[in-house]
């Protein structure tokens, strides 16, 4: 629902992004739509476990951008936009 979480939609496109290091940088690739779909199928059996892969995304994020990049400036948005949500749960 967030604009700034758009390229965390989808699992990372190494082949049209042309990074074929991704995946040796990142150990534990996840989207929100992978984080969805595991939701969906009752995956989870505790609420930090859906805590802990959205929080795997904004780390991804982190990792393998450079820190003066868009996407790490969209990652650490949307990690405080959730971290706020998260509190007032």
């Amino acid at each position: 629902k967030y604009r700034n979480a758009a390229p965390f939609q989808y699992p990372v496109d190494v082949i049209a992004l042309d990074i074929p290091d991704y995946y040796d940088i990142v150990k534990h690739p996840i989207s929100l739509s992978e984080i969805e779909e595991k939701l969906l199928n009752n995956v989870y059996r505790q609420p930090n476990d859906v805590i802990s892969d959205i929080r795997m995304v904004f780390r991804n994020a982190f990792l393998y951008n450079p820190a003066d990049s868009p996407i790490t400036a969209q990652a650490k948005q949307l990690s405080i936009e959730f971290e706020t949500q998260l509190q007032q749960i």
